[in-house]
């Protein structure tokens, strides 16, 4: 039988050789790179855990905080309002024993607004009339001696005369006329005063009459009436520095 030879195995080349390494760093290149992912995956998922349940403390810390302080301003604030009730009680209990051993009863006729009519009181300038125009103050110098005898004298004299008997029937019109203006402005302010004087009666009028049934409820012992009453009593002298609104 012929006898057949084996063929033998070929050598690997530089080439092939470099193929295999580069083919082996690409491979672990990309298990690496593949590694990196899953860590950093990995991380970020415990990250946002850690990132959750830090928000979820700090809000439960938020809440009970807020809670402390709602509690520690509502307690201060209680407290505030049990002082000022005690003050108000004691103040208020030191009044009525002060009190015990006084009439503090007030007449209902001092409750009333006395009458206090304005008098009259004009501007000065209205109560007194201007002096009226005296003629012989328009009058010009009369002629005397050598002055008589002058050209033209006499006839200047006569047109002085005229002149100055207009000017001062001018005047005597001008004063007639000021002296209508004033005392129709006087009568004016009269009129406004009287107008002030009767509203201001009319006003007290109306007060009187409010403290006059005031007096018939406080009589028949309604509520608001005696209410009103000692409210007024407390209010009146030295309570006046004690009592106060509740």
């Amino acid at each position: 039988m012929p006898i057949i030879v084996g063929e033998r195995k070929r050598k690997p080349t530089i080439a092939g050789l470099l193929s295999d390494v580069v083919a082996d760093q690409q491979r672990a290149k990309q298990q690496t790179t593949k590694l990196e992912r899953q860590a950093a995956a990995a991380w970020a998922k415990e990250n946002a855990k850690n990132v959750a349940r830090n928000q979820r403390e700090q809000a439960a810390r938020d809440r009970q905080e807020a809670r402390d302080r709602e509690l520690a301003a509502g307690t201060a604030e209680a407290e505030a309002v049990t002082r000022a009730l005690q003050a108000r009680i004691t103040e208020l209990e030191t009044l009525l024993t002060s009190t015990l051993n006084e009439d503090p009863y007030i007449s209902f006729e001092t409750l009333k607004e006395p009458w206090q009519i304005p008098e009259f009181r004009p501007p000065a300038g209205l109560t007194t009339p201007a002096q009226p125009p005296d003629e012989r103050d328009y009058a010009p110098e009369p002629l005397s001696g050598l002055t008589m005898l002058l050209p033209g004298r006499k006839r200047a004299h006569a047109l002085a005369e005229r002149e100055n008997r207009e000017r001062y029937h001018r005047d005597v019109t001008a004063h007639a006329e000021s002296e209508r203006e004033r005392q129709a402005t006087l009568e004016d302010e009269r009129l406004r005063h009287e107008e002030r004087c009767r509203q201001e009666r009319a006003r007290i009028e109306r007060q009187h009459e409010v403290v006059d049934r005031w007096a018939a409820d406080y009589a028949e012992g309604k509520r608001k009436a005696v209410a009103d009453y000692f409210v007024q009593i407390l209010g009146s002298g030295r309570y006046r520095r004690t009592s106060r609104p509740m």
